[in-house]
């Protein structure tokens, strides 16, 4: 419906939009060349990847209600000197994620005050996709998941709008031919891509796939 056949890459990934469970479709967009605000985009849930699924559940029954409050942010400095970047975490719900940026390009008080505005910013965006319900929601794991908790974040972002929820799985954990699309229920969609890249490094993403 979206004439994706004849799509330019960069507008076909921006019509979809990551929630999670890493960084691999926010980077999937970045090579077709589109740069879409998000808040999952980049952001993860610490702990293991098959418990990070119930996280976005939860946060998602919760509207991400108290995101950005200034007392819930902290700014750390890691890596090794001469590379160094900030990376922001918050408590509420135990997002964290990159920021690109290192001490050369902006002081840490000044990112702090900076990063509450944008997630408040970024929690109302996502609030207002999920509501509009123009875009489609990605969802992946690099582990097995079953599709009934997948089935339980789709009414989560039910509870928001009439959102059209596409899993994808790898080969291995799923039937079916790569790169195909099934409808498994009204607003669930499962494509199948060969694999994924390994959390760690991000690297190695089959773009095409």
């Amino acid at each position: 419906s979206m004439g994706s056949a004849c799509m330019e890459p960069d507008r076909l990934v921006a019509c979809f939009e990551s929630l999670g469970d890493s960084c691999e479709f926010g980077l999937v967009q970045r090579e077709a060349g589109a740069e879409p605000l998000g808040l999952l985009r980049f952001a993860g849930f610490p702990g293991a990847a098959e418990d990070r699924l119930g996280d976005l559940v939860t946060a998602l029954d919760r509207g991400f209600d108290g995101l950005g409050d200034p007392d819930t942010v902290e700014v750390i400095l890691a890596g090794e000197p001469g590379h160094q970047e900030y990376v922001v975490r918050e408590s509420v719900y135990g997002l964290f994620y990159h920021t690109f940026l290192g001490p050369t390009d902006v002081e840490a008080a000044t990112l702090r005050r900076n990063e509450t505005i944008r997630l408040r910013f970024l929690r109302r965006k996502l609030l207002t996709d999920l509501a509009s319900a123009e875009k489609i929601f990605v969802w992946k794991c690099n582990v097995a998941i079953d599709v009934m908790r997948v089935r339980r974040l789709l009414a989560a972002l039910r509870r928001h709008g009439p959102a059209t929820l596409l899993w994808v799985c790898a080969a291995d954990a799923a039937p079916g031919r790569v790169g195909s699309v099934e409808q498994l229920a009204d607003g669930l969609l499962r494509g199948v891509i060969d694999r994924f890249a390994p959390y760690e490094p991000m690297a190695n993403i089959h773009h095409d796939a």
